[in-house]
């Protein structure tokens, strides 16, 4: 197990937003978490990286209670719409992947370390090749454009060669080209080198043709499987009121 979140309940104040969500990710998978805005997605991403504590249930990465996980490097993060630089903000592009280098535990003794020891990273321009950024790599990050910010961001996420990939709505802003090559590296990395890989996302429609489980939270877990076998009165009982999926690709 990659992941296992385990009865986990999670309030603000006297307002509950998870309720008794168990979830297991297994090594290789690619999760896609849908669900109505306000249902808890990013809640639950946050709770699984040790960003928030669950009010109560149990959080395990690689087998590892996360209070004494350290080997961070194994975890790459994309949070939900970055925060947009400055055009004056102080650094290059390959500056800014650089500092996804800094990830903790990387190389140190501990529990949580792989078997085989860390990987050696990526360098800056190597991940940055593998988002098709290489090009724009002495470019100031405050002068791209949202989406190319978000490709930086992705790139900073892989340099250190995680296990598992944690994306918060990572195709915000981005056009379908970038769409199309960011689910493709997802699938190389998970062939090649056995990347585990969660994604939130509003597009039901594609998720659903490109991940291997399906995650459906609207508070509670309404459903966790196999995309094709997803029901449509399970997608009804999730956003409560009757739901057709549509891909849209073109």
């Amino acid at each position: 197990m990659v992941v296992e979140l385990e009865a986990i309940h999670f309030a603000y104040g006297t307002e509950p937003v998870l309720e008794n969500v168990s979830l297991v990710v297994r090594r290789g998978e690619f999760l896609g978490l849908v669900g109505p805005n306000g249902s808890g997605k990013t809640t639950l991403l946050r709770i699984l990286l040790g960003l928030q504590a669950p009010t109560r249930g149990r959080v395990r990465l690689f087998g590892e209670d996360i209070a004494a996980f350290r080997q961070w490097w194994r975890v790459g993060y994309v949070p939900q719409r970055p925060a947009a630089l400055a055009g004056g903000f102080p650094a290059t592009v390959e500056e800014v992947v650089a500092t996804g280098l800094a990830a903790g535990g990387r190389g140190r003794a501990g529990s949580g370390r792989s078997p085989a020891g860390p990987p050696p990273p990526r360098s800056p321009r190597e991940a940055l090749a593998l988002v098709g950024m290489e090009h724009l790599a002495h470019r100031p990050i405050g002068r791209l454009s949202g989406g190319q910010q978000q490709r930086v961001f992705l790139a900073r996420a892989l340099v250190s060669r995680p296990e598992l990939l944690v994306l918060d709505e990572p195709l915000e802003g981005v056009d379908a080209a970038t769409q199309e090559r960011f689910y493709g590296l997802v699938r190389r990395l998970r062939e090649q080198e056995g990347l585990t890989a969660i994604m939130v996302s509003h597009d039901i429609g594609v998720v659903s043709t490109e991940v291997s489980t399906l995650a459906c939270l609207n508070r509670r877990l309404f459903f966790h499987g196999a995309p094709e076998r997803l029901e449509p009165g399970a997608m009804a009982e999730l956003y409560g009121f009757p739901v057709t999926t549509v891909d849209h690709r073109h």
